[in-house]
C-alpha cells in the first residue's frame, strides 16, 4: 500500500505538469501579436463582440477609427466594472484570418496636476511602455534622454525605441517621475511624440482576463499544484512510517463512523 501511494502521488504529478504544459503550449500557439492599440472599449451584448476605439495605434498608416472584435461574456462582465471614459492598452493577436484580444492592461491616469489629453487636438502619439527610466544624453541644457527597460511582449514585436525624452517647457512632473523622484505615481506607459518627447504618461493595472492570459495563468498554477503530489511522494518515501501514522490519526478521528459489521456484533 506504501509503494502504490507513493505511485499515485507520482502520477498525479506527472498528469499535472502535462495539463500545465499543454495549457502554456495553447497560449503561445494562439497567434502572435500584431497590433498594439490605446482607446477605449464598448461591448455590444447582441453581437458578442467588442468595439475598440482608438486614440492611438502601432499601425500609425492605419485610417481606422474603431474596430470590432470578438469577445467572451467573461471579460466583457469585466468591462462592466470600468467607467466609458476609461482607457486600455490592447495588444491583439492574428490567427489566420481571425483577430482576438492577447492582453487588455487598463490604465492608471497620473495625478491631476498633470493636464489630460484632449485627443482630438493632441499631436500624434506614440506609446513607449518601460520602467527604470535613466538618463542616457544631455542635449544643451533643455533636452535629456532616458533609456527604459522594456517587458518582453513590448520589446520583442512593438518597440520602435527604448529612448524617451523630456524637454524644457514640458511639466515639471514629467521630467520628475523620469528621474525617479516621484514616488506617488510611477509610470510604465510613455505617450511621446514623433520626437519621443514625453507628452503624458499612464500606468497599467492587472490585466483583464482574456483567453491567452486564462491559459498562461492556467498553465502556471497546474505547475505549482504538481509540487504538492510531488513532494508528499518524496517525503513519505523517505520516512515510510509516516503515512502509516497519518491513516492511523485519521481514523481515529471522531467524524469517522464505526464498521458496520463492528454494530452488528
Amino acid at each position: 500500500m506504501h509503494k502504490d501511494t507513493i505511485k499515485i502521488f507520482r502520477w498525479a504529478s506527472l498528469v499535472l505538469l502535462l495539463l500545465g504544459s499543454l495549457s502554456l503550449l495553447f497560449s503561445a500557439n494562439l497567434g502572435s501579436p500584431e497590433r498594439m492599440i490605446l482607446g477605449r472599449l464598448t461591448w455590444q451584448g447582441s453581437e458578442g463582440q467588442t468595439a475598440v476605439t482608438i486614440l492611438t495605434d502601432s499601425h500609425q498608416n492605419s485610417l481606422e477609427d474603431k474596430i470590432m472584435i470578438p469577445s467572451s461574456f467573461i471579460l466583457r462582465n469585466q468591462l462592466n466594472r470600468f467607467p466609458h471614459d476609461q482607457e486600455f492598452l490592447v495588444v491583439l493577436n492574428r490567427i489566420g484570418g481571425r483577430v482576438l484580444f492577447q492582453r487588455i492592461l487598463p490604465l492608471e491616469y497620473p495625478p491631476e496636476n498633470i493636464p489630460g489629453i484632449h485627443w482630438d487636438t493632441a499631436p500624434q502619439l506614440n506609446v513607449v511602455v518601460g520602467t527604470k527610466p535613466k538618463l542616457v544624453e544631455l542635449v544643451g541644457l533643455s533636452v535629456r534622454n532616458f533609456q527604459v527597460t522594456q517587458p518582453v511582449w513590448y520589446r520583442e514585436h512593438f518597440a520602435f525605441t527604448n529612448r524617451v525624452g523630456w524637454e524644457q517647457g514640458r511639466h515639471e512632473s514629467l521630467l520628475e517621475m523620469l528621474a525617479g523622484e516621484s514616488q506617488e505615481f510611477v509610470p510604465n506607459v510613455w505617450l511621446v511624440d514623433t520626437q519621443n518627447r514625453v507628452f503624458n504618461v499612464r500606468r497599467t493595472g492587472p490585466s483583464l482576463l482574456t483567453w491567452p492570459v486564462f491559459l498562461k495563468r492556467t498553465g502556471f498554477l497546474l505547475y505549482l499544484l504538481a509540487l504538492l503530489p510531488a513532494g508528499l511522494a518524496m517525503i513519505f518515501k523517505r520516512w515510510p512510517g509516516l503515512l502509516e501514522n497519518l491513516i492511523c490519526l485519521v481514523n481515529k478521528l471522531p467524524w469517522r463512523k464505526e464498521n458496520p459489521s463492528q454494530e452488528s456484533a
